[in-house]
């Protein structure tokens, strides 16, 4: 029955083929080989040999016999198949661009350099992920695909001997899994390169990260530019519906050059793609070898940058994120205060702890309680390459009547590097310096409000003591106490009356708290030594705030005591 199937299959497919009709023992030899050692040609030779017995396409004279389908072989010249080449195995374009190369060993790459992590420029899954260096637009690019059956089509359709055989095994390799062989030629420039170029401070510090895996920097280091030459990519999936998208502007999706295939490639499921292999021929230009790469930088290069464009955090700053406030940052006694500046284009290696020390100077341990020094990644989610640089503590009590303040903080790496140059060791440093105003809301408003003394008598009239209600009254524009908690409002401390003469000092009782007034009772032991007079009167309020805080909050004014009878 399978045999019946794939035999309607194969009319299907190859009906409308300028040769439908499949030969079988009396298949006419193919084209002989006659590529050159060490050139394109002779490598894409030998890499559709292995591609048309894996799809179990095998022509009569199968030993001398040219496998390159006649698509290629007609852009021989655009392709360059004549031109000597460089050949890098196993290793995407990708990966190939974000690799530390040694000066002594161009190109070489062994399999124990290319498993280090501490081998490559910035995270390993950074370098493979991501925007791959695809051909220029101003250079000459094309891009080829080919399955098993497109393969037998293409033979058929240069009129070479296919016999049916060779066709149902291509077919029945595709009933469970599809190969897909993908050649790229182009001009490709590295992206690590032009954001060197442009000087952009993710790129430098991905340089810096790895000479930190390596525990040193050489002088002999350094990374691919780009190349001129083909790429050559080997898949095949195991779903159906996974399907490939190369055809953009330029004829080749980026996708393919790089190892994540499914996060870039337009793959319907990626998760049942499988990666075989990568082959890249480097056309060798005229100056040589060396002339494809560039000098890594040096860390002395690198710090500079670095100080360069974070400077600009020695000067208040609106853009630190602040708990609460975005434009005027404000610190509130008795809360917590942070302030963080988020910088992108951090490894996320780099991103922690481990990787940096941070410190606040005199002046800020002055001013904040247990100050406490965080570096973590500000979104793992939305944004892993912002690190976040965090300092927090509480406002000293010596600073609350302070109006504004200045928390100057420092992040040094905690690996330095030789700079073999200069002889010195570098380390990357990050200076912030955040001005920030200080607010005691909500604050007691002592002219506000109305005093009102009462006297309190016992059931026969006679007067037993006084009491005075005074009015809560507080300045909330920028911090309010929360009303529905009124419950929670006490006193730290006994409240004091302190006369003049005949220099009584009287203490209060809290005899009542409403949310606009409290009243207070004075003890009525001490009225026979009151005389008529002005008193100072002081107390310390604690007052629940919306923000689940309790703060102190001192209260003095004066009142006026009557001549007890």
């Amino acid at each position: 029955m399978k045999k019946n199937t794939l035999a309607i299959i194969l009319i299907i497919i190859f009906y409308n083929s300028a040769a439908s009709e499949f030969c079988d023992y009396s298949c006419p030899n193919w084209p002989k080989r006659s590529a050159k050692t060490g050139t394109l040609e002779s490598g894409l030779e030998d890499i559709f040999l292995n591609f048309s017995n894996s799809c179990g396409v095998i022509p009569k004279n199968d030993d001398e016999a040219s496998r390159i389908p006649s698509d290629i072989l007609k852009e021989k010249d655009d392709l360059g198949l004549g031109k000597n080449v460089i050949l890098v195995q196993d290793d995407s374009a990708n990966r190939m661009m974000a690799f530390l190369y040694d000066q002594n060993d161009f190109l070489k790459i062994n399999a124990s350099k290319r498993i280090d992590a501490a081998n490559f420029i910035g995270d390993l899954g950074d370098s493979d992920a991501g925007k791959g260096p695809v051909p220029r637009i101003q250079s000459t690019s094309g891009g080829y695909k080919h399955t098993c059956t497109s393969y037998v089509r293409a033979a058929l359709k240069a009129k070479l001997g296919v016999s049916e055989a060779s066709a149902s095994s291509a077919l029945e390799k595709e009933e469970n899994s599809t190969a897909y062989l993908m050649i790229v030629r182009g001009t490709f420039q590295s992206p690590l390169y032009e954001s060197v170029i442009k000087s952009e401070i993710s790129s430098y510090l991905k340089f810096w990260y790895a000479y930190a895996l390596r525990g040193s920097y050489s002088p002999t280091l350094s990374y691919l530019k780009g190349f001129d030459g083909v790429a050559v990519v080997r898949t095949y999936n195991t779903d159906r519906r996974t399907k490939f998208d190369i055809n953009t502007s330029i004829s080749v999706g980026s996708g393919i050059l790089g190892a994540s295939l499914s996060a870039a490639a337009g793959l319907d499921n990626g998760s049942n793609l499988k990666v075989e292999g990568y082959k890249n021929f480097i056309f060798l230009p005229n100056e040589g070898v060396a002339d494809l790469f560039s000098t890594a930088p040096k860390p002395s290069v690198i710090a500079k940058i670095f100080k360069d464009q974070t400077s600009m955090l020695n000067s208040p700053l609106k853009s630190f994120g602040v708990t609460g406030k975005k434009v005027d940052p404000v610190i509130f006694d008795g809360e917590r205060f942070e302030y963080w500046y988020d910088l992108s284009g951090i490894p996320v290696g780099m991103c922690s702890t481990n990787f940096w020390n941070g410190f606040v100077n005199d002046s800020a341990k002055q001013v904040l309680v247990n100050p406490q020094i965080d570096i973590r990644q500000a979104d793992k989610e939305k944004s892993p390459n912002t690190c976040r640089f965090l300092v927090s503590g509480y406002l000293s009590s010596d600073n609350y009547n302070s109006k504004n303040i200045n928390i100057i903080s420092n992040f040094i790496s905690q690996t330095s590097l030789k700079d073999t140059a200069s002889g010195t060791d570098q380390v990357l440093k990050l200076d912030t310096n955040l001005q920030v105003r200080v607010s005691s809301d909500p604050r007691y408003l002592s002219q506000i409000g109305k005093i009102s003394q009462e006297e309190i008598r016992d059931a026969t009239g006679k007067p037993i003591s006084f009491q005075w209600r005074i009015p809560l009254q507080f300045d909330e524009r920028e911090r309010s106490w929360d009303r529905t908690k009124i419950n929670l409002i006490s006193l730290n401390g006994t409240p004091r009356v302190t006369c003049s003469s005949p220099n009584t000092v009287a203490n209060l009782i809290l005899y009542s708290v409403e949310s606009s007034q409290a009243t207070f009772r004075m003890d009525p032991a001490i009225l026979s030594h009151l005389i008529e007079e002005d008193c100072d009167f002081s107390f310390i309020l604690q007052l629940p705030l919306s923000t689940n805080v309790i703060v102190d909050r001192e209260v003095q004014l004066k009142i006026h005591v009557p001549k007890y009878p």
